[in-house]
């Protein structure tokens, strides 16, 4: 990729001087990077783009602040149109990957390197990254998921005794017992996290916890 995106050759006067005017904020940006000042940064560049929105470079610069601050989903976008304007572009794709990788999204991130390595087929960086990721795919297919034990009917009858017949909430006799984890987490089977509930005071239990 050019620097500003494209030769200049042929370039009008008036395009010529909106190039010089971006390349100052871009300047001023690389500048503000040796300070870490990752929101200088994309100031400048924002301004650059308003001057010359298919300037790729203030794109890329921008997607790769926005990596380092970890706003992920707002670099891929920037990624994005560099791609667009020029679609074979290594850099953003390779940044795009990084981005999609923080997210998790594996098999997106996948693509990405796919796409570096059908441009670019001795691209290390490319095959290292898409290896961990198809490493980090196997580990997640074979992962077990955790078999919930459950309480048992004599950890329930425990618990009614030691609730005195009474729902945990209401403390009025529930016509049908149900059961509950108090702090919420479903893989706690232990018999102190567990509550006896009435149907009503468990349904609004539930509802609390899902808003």
């Amino acid at each position: 990729m050019g620097l500003f995106g494209r030769k200049k050759d042929g370039l009008n006067e008036e395009e010529r001087k909106i190039d010089k005017e971006a390349k100052k904020f871009v300047e001023k940006a690389q500048r503000s990077n040796t300070n870490g000042g990752e929101y200088l940064m994309i100031k400048y560049v924002d301004e650059a783009l308003k001057i010359k929105p298919n300037y790729t470079f203030a794109w890329l610069i921008k997607g790769n602040s926005l990596n380092r601050l970890k706003k992920y989903e707002e670099a891929i976008s920037c990624f994005d149109e560099v791609i667009r304007l020029e679609p074979n572009d290594i850099s953003a794709r390779m940044s795009k990957g990084r981005s999609l990788t923080e997210l998790r999204k594996y098999e997106e991130a996948i693509s990405c390197f796919d796409e570096v390595i059908r441009l670019e087929p001795n691209n290390t960086m490319a095959f290292t990254a898409k290896s961990i990721l198809l490493d980090k795919l196997t580990d997640l297919k074979n992962k077990k998921p955790i078999e919930r034990k459950g309480w048992s009917e004599s950890e329930k009858e425990q618990v009614r005794i030691v609730q005195d017949g009474k729902c945990a909430l209401c403390h009025k006799p529930p016509p049908i017992w149900e059961y509950d984890h108090i702090d919420g987490n479903r893989s706690n089977d232990s018999v102190s996290n567990c509550q006896g509930l009435c149907p009503n005071c468990h349904s609004i239990k539930t509802h609390e916890e899902a808003d």
